[in-house]
């Protein structure tokens, strides 16, 4: 591990739509996104979360494209 990784436990062990937006803040974070560079492209699956009008606001207003993979 570099030290960048975020390791995050839930009793209920599914994400939720928190968890999805501070993962979505930390790939933002490391990997240099915003709305002035090229936009990228990011594959997900299926989950609910990743269909959460925040987490979609926040991955565009980043230059970030999602196409999402059916879940299952």
């Amino acid at each position: 591990m570099t030290g960048h990784e975020i390791i995050t436990i839930l009793l209920t062990r599914y994400t939720n739509e928190g968890i999805c937006l501070l993962w979505l803040d930390h790939f933002i974070k490391h990997n240099n996104y915003g709305l002035d560079k090229l936009w990228r492209l990011l594959l997900i699956d299926g989950a609910t979360c990743h269909e959460a009008p925040n987490f979609i606001l926040k991955a565009t207003m980043n230059g970030i494209y999602i196409i999402k993979f059916p879940s299952y």
